[in-house]
């Protein structure tokens, strides 16, 4: 990951540059009448070059720091066009929320025009998701990068292509739940597995032939069609863990038996999401190793008819199936209502509706992973340093960049200066951004010194 330090002190200069003008913007607009902000042509004409400075600034600093990297093929070129469109519509939707905000009527009571203005905004920000995800889509690395990048054993997934554009794991048979959902859901299950599984090593997977775009989660490998299973057996010889979504399709069936049968069990964990039943060959295959523990696997039957509108909807919605060192099959059922306040805690960190999938995936795999005591430890999770510079910015009189890095005697130090500490960490927030992935890893990282002890 090639970091550019002219890019980063161009992005960190357009940041000031549009800091100071919005700061000026906003104190021009603050002779507003009503509680309405006055637009006049010079607010309008700040606001708009600040948010092009802004979208600027970011991209500056998303190259420079190495996370976008546009220059590499076709694809990620493809994807600096998407990026220069949400960077240019940034001004206009600016203009638009001031626009709006001056239009509508000066009273309490809703209005046509009102509500007009929510179902927009709406649908801005829907539009907004859909681009953002296309341009991670556009950025997001190919099997080989993946695993030249990080040395360990690769984590394979294993699923039907079906199972690809699942957005949510369950709708309890409610019509057009799953459709609605995954029109607001930022995460797919396959996404939330991956980050969850990312821990153990990189997760590939065999991608969809003939697909445009891949899509997101383990990043993809593409063969032949009479390549793909020499390429399954090519993996499961160098992977150190086999993940298997077990959907309800017979083509699950060969991938199904092969692992059983050329894999490791304890090594294996079977993901069973969604599935109130499998075909007969998915059904003869899983049966003789998993037994009684199968039918409780399953995801219970949705509600039909009037029954769904009355009582409690199904909560168990799959399982997730390890192995012990004997090769006992251990099942962890997976449920859309959290059953601990560990639960309950990723599930309002998820917003329930941006990220469906990640309350029940975490809560699952929380208990699966000791029961099931693979034999290599997962990797500590590293700071991120984009979080801890936003974090720098926009909470750092308040040490909250500090507390996240670990440093609670320092954190605890900007808590009693905010005035004086509101400036020293934009400092703190400008070095970490000019210091590169490693420096910053080493300083603040899992095994950063001041963790172990040492001076």
């Amino acid at each position: 990951m090639q970091e550019d330090r002219r890019l980063k002190t161009a992005g960190i200069v357009f940041m000031v540059l549009a800091l100071g003008l919005a700061m000026v913007t906003l104190d021009e607009a603050a002779v507003a009448k009503g509680g309405h902000w006055g637009l006049t042509p010079q607010v309008a004409g700040s606001t708009a070059l600040a948010a092009a400075l802004a979208a600027l600034a970011a991209w500056c600093l998303a190259v420079g720091c190495g996370a976008l990297e546009p220059g590499r093929d076709e694809r990620r070129r493809a994807a600096l066009k998407w990026q220069a469109l949400l960077g240019v519509a940034a001004v206009p939707l600016a203009l638009l929320v001031l626009l709006v905000d001056r239009a509508l009527p000066q009273t309490s009571e809703p209005s046509l025009a009102s509500d007009v203005a929510g179902v927009f905004a709406v649908l801005v920000a829907l539009a907004v998701l859909h681009l953002l995800r296309r341009i991670v889509r556009h950025e997001t690395l190919t099997a080989a990068e993946s695993m030249a990048r990080d040395p360990r054993p690769p984590v394979l997934y294993l699923r039907s292509f079906k199972d690809d554009s699942a957005a949510v794991l369950a709708d309890h048979g409610a019509p057009g739940t799953a459709a609605l959902m995954g029109l607001f859901s930022m995460a797919s299950p396959e996404q939330e597995l991956a980050w969850l599984l990312g821990e153990h090593g990189p997760v590939v997977a065999i991608g969809k032939p003939g697909e445009a775009l891949p899509e997101l989660g383990a990043a993809r490998l593409y063969v032949g069609h009479d390549e793909w299973q020499a390429k399954v057996h090519s993996l499961m010889q160098v992977a150190g863990l086999v993940v298997l979504r077990v959907g309800s399709t017979p083509g699950v069936a060969w991938e199904v038996e092969q692992a059983l049968r050329q894999f490791p069990k304890q090594r294996l964990l079977l993901v069973l999401l969604g599935t109130t039943e499998f075909a007969p060959e998915v059904d003869a295959v899983l049966r003789p190793v998993l037994g009684n523990l199968l039918p409780a696997a399953l995801a219970q039957p949705p509600r039909t008819g009037w029954r769904r509108w009355v009582g409690r909807p199904p909560t168990r919605i799959g399982a997730l199936v390890g192995f012990m060192a004997d090769g006992a099959p251990r099942s962890i059922c997976v449920r859309s209502i959290p059953q601990t306040a560990a639960g309950w805690g990723w599930f309002f960190a998820g917003a329930s509706t941006l990220r469906p999938s990640m309350s029940a995936l975490k809560e699952a795999f929380a208990q699966l992973r000791p029961a099931v005591q693979w034999q290599w430890p997962a990797r500590r999770m590293q700071p991120s340093r984009g979080l801890a510079v936003c974090l720098g910015f926009l909470l750092g009189h308040f040490g909250a960049h500090w507390f996240y890095l670990g440093h609670r005697r320092r954190g605890g130090v900007y808590v009693l200066m905010p005035p004086i500490a509101l400036f020293i960490a934009w400092w703190d927030a400008f070095h970490m951004l000019w210091m590169t992935e490693p420096e910053f890893q080493h300083r603040y990282g899992a095994d950063a010194p001041f963790r172990k002890g040492t001076p």
